[in-house]
């Protein structure tokens, strides 16, 4: 993941998440490669972040090897916004990086500066011909953003998510007939940068011919849309100081799904084939391996 702030882990907490939970396999796990800070800057408590991405990206990958990756800086003109165009260029920069990637860190869209969202644009796309997959979490504001308020008048997208070179994951809530998720409003729309990809033509155009599609002056029914996929986003367990504290969220799902992806690439090295790399077109040309979820909504604010 590329993170800042206070978004760090305890190994201590790691590795009792693997005895605690995952005991036949917890023998199988690595050490925890680090790259960049991992630091809590003299807090008392760990970054929960960071905990949650490194416990399940481990947890469901099966002892494959995990890289925790850290990037100090910030965005020009936002210094609260997440430094991705740093961590992209370190990435560029390393011969052998991971293959995926887990993000759960989003920018609203229109907080983010144009030329600075383009050039990021182009280091996914270098990225995914590298063989490298980029998944981020949809996050949980619903059609609201990171942030969800009421005051604002269209919907808004996240940054990167809503890129097409990035696969954006949403979240679902759990049990017998899967639907959006109902502890956080799975993030999801439609970008005001990006144009939409071909690939997206048909799915998107048959949702938008659906019933109960909202208002099209509430956002760009032109451009790309995300979430790509989505997974189960609730009552995980995490833990903090060797206590479990249960969490919900799409930062719940995307690690989760990035595993999946490991796992896939595990197996298609193993028969020496190549990485899957830029996953979106893929996953919009064969449908029928996944299963739509077509209940419950995203509003902005609960």
């Amino acid at each position: 993941c590329s993170c800042r702030r206070f978004f760090y882990f305890f190994i201590k907490d790691i590795n009792y998440f693997w005895s605690h939970f995952d005991k036949k396999v917890s023998s199988n796990h690595a050490k925890i490669k680090i790259v960049g800070p991992n630091s809590s800057g003299g807090l008392p408590s760990s970054g929960e972040e960071a905990t949650l991405d490194v416990s399940y990206g481990s947890a469901l990958s099966g002892g494959l090897p995990v890289t925790f990756w850290s990037t100090k800086g910030q965005q020009p003109g936002n210094p609260a916004n997440e430094p991705f165009l740093q961590w992209l260029n370190d990435v560029a920069k390393t011969s052998s990086p991971p293959l995926v990637f887990s993000i759960s860190y989003s920018d609203n869209e229109h907080g983010v500066e144009s030329s600075f969202a383009r050039r990021v644009n182009v280091e996914l796309q270098k990225a995914g011909a590298r063989g490298i997959t980029i998944i981020d979490s949809s996050g949980d504001g619903g059609v609201g953003g990171t942030q969800p308020d009421n005051s604002c008048a269209t919907f808004q997208p996240t940054f990167p998510a809503a890129s097409p070179f990035v696969t954006a994951v949403g979240g679902t809530s759990g049990g017998a007939t899967e639907t959006a998720s109902t502890i956080f409003p799975s993030g999801g729309g439609f970008s005001n940068m990006w144009s939409r990809p071909s690939y997206q033509t048909k799915p998107v155009g048959q949702y938008l011919q659906s019933k109960n599609v909202p208002s099209t002056t509430l956002f760009n029914a032109t451009a790309a849309g995300y979430p790509d996929v989505a997974m189960n986003a609730e009552n995980f367990a995490l833990t903090q100081f060797m206590v479990d504290v249960p969490v919900s969220g799409t930062s719940c799902s995307a690690p989760s799904f990035a595993a999946v992806v490991a796992l896939l690439n595990d197996a298609r090295m193993s028969a020496g084939k190549s990485s899957l790399g830029w996953l979106n077109p893929m996953i919009y040309a064969h449908p029928e391996a996944f299963t739509d979820i077509t209940k419950g909504s995203n509003p902005g604010k609960k």
